[in-house]
């Protein structure tokens, strides 16, 4: 069995999908991953914000517990106009350890309102952010970014990162404008990996072979969808095999257990839980694409359920 290569495992944030329960069981039931990030935090543009909102948005479990906060980062979401200077001496203030920036997210809303990736074509604006971000946060410090909004913009943007001293990058090597098309270009990681050392490399990242190979260009992989689809897929890396098809599903059942339990404590409807059923079954089942389909036209809780 050939050696693999150390890995540092990092769960990207899905807005809808890596909510506070999905990251509950993670953290808990697989170890193995090193960080995990919420879904991005967006910044009031025009007030602060309740400590209270900001727990909740963890998870309050999740925050009361040093060990899983240990291991969690916080993504927040710019806007172009607030108290930024207050807002993140709030969150310093909380103990927050770990801090991220979300400059990628290419959504149109997203962007429209001048968040996520909107910052990667108004440097000189972003860089007045990052000051006062750097200035108020004394914890890590790292921006998840894109290689650039509508045209390659990569060199300016790490640049500008390391003259403001962000500890960390996360690569995700995609134009905004491309959404999730085509193929992520690898092939920038070893341009950024020389301007930037601390790199995370992310991006179509899904299987054995997508780990071994992205890993010749970082040891730092931040995994999205695929993380989704197989929350195990860390395991499986340090064992270098993958999990048979009833391995799986023994892991899908064990999660779909945990995941309706927690929920049905949390006073959640029955409609809602199926629709969180619905929208990680549509990647955690893909290698069982007619239960896939079943599960997705579902008109209730206990059919879906039946069919996993």
């Amino acid at each position: 069995m050939a050696q693999a290569n150390e890995i540092n495992f990092y769960s990207a944030p899905l807005d809808g999908l890596s909510d506070q329960i999905w990251r509950r069981y993670i953290l808990r039931e697989v170890p193995e991953w090193d960080w995990v990030f919420t879904p991005f935090f967006r910044l009031p543009s025009a007030s602060l914000f309740s400590t209270k909102t900001l727990v909740a948005h963890i998870g309050s479990d999740i925050f009361e517990d040093q060990k899983l906060m240990d291991k969690t980062v916080l993504q927040i979401l710019l806007g172009p106009h607030g108290p930024l200077e207050q807002q993140i001496q709030t969150i310093n203030q909380m103990g927050i350890k770990r801090l991220n920036i979300n400059l990628g997210c290419p959504g149109r809303k997203v962007v429209a309102h001048q968040g996520g990736a909107f910052w990667l074509k108004e440097l000189p604006l972003l860089a007045e952010k990052l000051k006062i971000i750097r200035q108020n946060f004394q914890g890590h410090l790292s921006a998840k970014i894109r290689s650039g909004f509508d045209h390659l913009n990569l060199d300016e943007t790490l640049n500008l990162l390391n003259q403001e001293k962000i500890d960390q990058v996360i690569l995700h090597p995609r134009l905004s404008t491309q959404l999730y098309h085509g193929r992520a270009n690898w092939a920038l990681f070893q341009t950024a990996r020389e301007i930037f050392p601390e790199l995370v490399v992310n991006g179509d990242i899904c299987t054995l072979k997508d780990l071994s190979n992205v890993s010749n260009y970082s040891s730092e992989i931040m995994i999205g969808r695929g993380a989704i689809a197989n929350p195990w897929l860390p395991q499986e890396y340090l064992q270098q095999k993958e999990f048979s098809l009833l391995e799986r599903r023994n892991q899908i059942h064990q999660f779909v257990s945990f995941f309706v339990s927690e929920m049905k404590k949390e006073k959640f409807p029955e409609s809602t839980i199926l629709q969180r059923i619905k929208a990680l079954g549509h990647y955690f089942l893909e290698k069982w694409p007619d239960k896939k389909s079943k599960v997705l036209r579902s008109q209730n809780l206990s059919e879906a359920l039946d069919y996993l």
